[in-house]
């Protein structure tokens, strides 16, 4: 039978390690942020976890939806508002279609 040693070890550590931070890192993040979800918090949950696990979970995550692209400034705060609102609800000004014009979605 033969003795493992310690060079054998490292090579065998490296050959996980690599590929589990590559994953975790890597692939996690990329597949998060194509389903507009936190690529860093996918990739901290997949170092705790497996990155098989924080896949698997992704892919039965639906899409996130994209709210932001609905969101304009409002003429009198500047604060965000959807585009089809009538009053801000932050200022409470009144957001009348004739009076200020149709809202402008934010370009980013």
């Amino acid at each position: 039978m033969t003795a493992v040693t310690e060079d054998t070890l490292i090579l065998l550590v490296g050959a996980v390690a690599i590929p589990y931070a590559i994953a975790s890192v890597g692939i996690v993040p990329y597949v998060a942020r194509a389903k507009r979800r936190s690529g860093a918090g996918w990739a901290i949950l997949s170092l705790l976890v497996t990155p098989v696990i924080a896949l698997l979970a992704l892919a039965a995550m639906p899409v996130a939806r994209g709210d932001d692209d609905q969101a304009a400034p409002c003429p009198y705060c500047a604060e965000d508002v959807r585009t089809d609102a009538v009053v801000c609800p932050h200022c409470r000004s009144s957001l009348d279609p004739k009076v200020v014009g149709r809202l402008a979605p934010r370009k980013r």
